[in-house]
């Protein structure tokens, strides 16, 4: 049975992806093709290269400052009032990514994939949504950066003219990546609980505004998207039991792909939030979530 892996976004939240990947291939699940985005996406790279092992381990490791660089409210003003005066450029992030970038380049400074691999970026110039990629590009590490850069919160990534960032904003669950290698079964594994609502949560500064501005956008796009496939994939059952087939709008038939969806029994909380006891807890989440869902 060929199965494909599909990583949503969520920052922080990644780590419940990575306790549930671990989990489900301790269980013997393999996996023939991957796609990711925003955090997502570097998951799914290391189990794309078969690092499940090193995944988790940075996820142990990981601090903040491994991720993000913060700058001052002050200085992100001082910038914009320069930059009105007519010197330098203007602040275009309230974080730098430059240390996730540092360790971007480390990690995949050899990396070989070991089967089809999805990414998603959008250029922010067009609103391209951009999903093919290559290690064997000079510029696979900051393409891979690139799906991480949520708009806002980290620096857009320049590539060949193009200003990519967190391919999130327009395929938060990118289902669609992976069914054109004709998977028998979908992992999706999310961040955020299908049934839950979102936390109330106290605003006081243009950095919470931001933060609960892009959980909110992408919350909406996720549920959307796997609605979508969950309503198409029991219209397509529905249709072969009465012997009927389903094609899309090029004429193609549809198929029913096995979907089994990994979701956290609760709100994981900030998409920044990379304390350590935070992140130890959501590993532990995504394992117990994987072992609840395959005994149901």
């Amino acid at each position: 049975m060929k199965t494909a892996l599909v990583l949503s976004g969520g920052g922080a939240k990644g780590a419940f992806q990575a306790g549930a990947i671990e989990e489900l291939a301790e269980r013997g699940f393999e996996f023939q093709s991957v796609a990711g985005v925003s955090v997502g996406a570097l998951n799914g790279v290391m189990v794309a290269a078969n690092r499940i092992d090193r995944m988790i381990d940075i996820w142990q490791t990981i601090t903040e400052g491994d991720v993000l660089k913060k700058r001052s409210i002050l200085r992100l003003l001082s910038k914009l009032g320069w930059y009105r005066l007519g010197l330098g450029s203007p602040p275009k992030s309230i974080y730098s990514n430059d240390p996730l970038f540092d360790l971007l380049k480390r990690e995949f400074r050899d990396i070989e994939l070991k089967m089809p691999l999805v990414i998603g970026r959008v250029d922010l110039r067009t609103g391209e949504y951009i999903n093919t990629i290559s290690p064997q590009a000079s510029d696979f590490t900051k393409e891979v950066l690139a799906s991480t850069a949520i708009p806002v919160i980290w620096d857009p990534v320049k590539i060949d003219g193009g200003l990519l960032v967190d391919g999130g904003i327009r395929n938060m669950t990118p289902l669609k990546d992976v069914i054109k290698n004709q998977p028998d079964r979908i992992v999706v594994i999310t961040t955020r609980p299908l049934g839950g609502q979102i936390k109330d949560k106290s605003i006081r500064s243009i950095i919470d505004i931001a933060e609960r501005s892009l959980d909110i956008l992408l919350d909406e796009i996720f549920l959307e998207d796997l609605k979508r496939c969950m309503q198409i994939n029991r219209l397509v059952l529905q249709a072969e039991e009465q012997g009927i087939t389903l094609k899309s709008e090029s004429g193609e038939p549809l198929k029913y792909y096995e979907l089994i969806i990994i979701e956290p029994p609760e709100p994981l909380g900030g998409t920044l939030n990379f304390d350590r006891v935070n992140l130890n807890r959501l590993l532990f989440l995504g394992r117990e979530a994987v072992q609840k869902k395959l005994k149901s």
